[in-house]
């Protein structure tokens, strides 16, 4: 009883953060599954199901996608029965719509698990978000207008890095865009650079408040919460995952001014070598 106590204030302030978050960062009301979707128990098309089933762990909730009422995928990272959402979606033109899976585990800062699925012979997994480093439920959006769905995500990848606690850490947004060649939802952020960047200059007055103080006494200053580490951070980041790396590091080399500067910047790029996201960028 206590252990669902907790997780239902969780995901209240979760949900809280996420909406403000939205508001500030896409201007609008986001457009998430559990406002585009029923919260259904089971759902058919032609020979397939999808059906909620308690298990495998007490107080944890499952589905199972069927062809013909044999089970061909399980999804067994929800923890309340409605912690797990699934729907129809039209993501990409002239195709069918798409079943689209969403689960929550009750953690706190992550743990939701998406899955996009073309319910072909055999099915196509299009997306399976544990490929990648990203949290929080899909917000979909038409960015460039082309009938085409984006959907974005939270990059995890720099939470909690190095002394910055979850409240400052840089949480960028993720693009997913779908890639006909691999027939794959992909991390799509340098064709959408313009869109991501375009409170760029808000961050870099932010951490321009910080530099006057650093600049004061760089030697003592006290950075020990690492809200100073956060204000430049927060622009590099974004510019990193834009693939504008020479803007990213010009930032850091003319703002970061503690002695640790080298130190955290090879941790930046360790962060970056293991990120699924940057590595995919990088590549393409």
């Amino acid at each position: 009883m206590k252990k669902s106590l907790f997780i239902l204030i969780t995901i209240f302030f979760l949900y809280t953060a996420m909406g403000f978050w939205g508001e500030m960062v896409f201007g609008q009301e986001i457009n998430t599954l559990d406002k585009i979707f029923n919260n259904t128990k089971s759902l058919s098309l032609d020979d397939y199901t999808i059906e909620k089933i308690p298990g495998p762990q007490d107080e944890q909730w499952s589905a199972v996608l069927k062809k013909n009422n044999e089970v061909i995928m399980r999804f067994e990272n929800g923890y309340l029965e409605d912690m797990t959402i699934f729907g129809l979606y039209p993501f990409i033109v002239n195709r069918d719509k798409q079943l689209v899976v969403e689960q929550f585990s009750g953690g706190a800062h992550c743990c939701w698990s998406d899955w996009i699925i073309e319910l072909t012979s055999p099915i196509s997994i299009l997306y399976d978000s544990q490929k990648y480093p990203v949290g929080y439920g899909m917000v979909i959006e038409d960015i460039n207008k082309d009938g085409n769905s984006e959907f974005i995500q939270t990059l995890l990848t720099f939470d909690y890095f190095d002394r910055m606690p979850h409240a400052c850490s840089p949480l960028p947004a993720v693009v997913f865009a779908f890639d006909e060649s691999s027939n794959q939802f992909v991390p799509a952020n340098p064709r959408f650079a313009e869109y991501f960047l375009k409170d760029i200059e808000e961050n870099i007055q932010y951490c321009q408040e910080y530099i006057t103080k650093v600049k004061a006494n760089p030697d003592s200053y006290d950075d020990s919460t690492g809200e100073y580490l956060s204000s430049v951070l927060q622009v590099v980041i974004q510019y990193i995952y834009v693939n504008q790396e020479e803007n990213a590091w010009s930032f850091f080399d003319q703002n970061y001014l503690l002695k640790d500067k080298e130190e955290i910047r090879k941790k930046v790029e360790e962060q970056l070598n293991n990120c699924a996201v940057y590595q995919y960028i990088k590549a393409h």
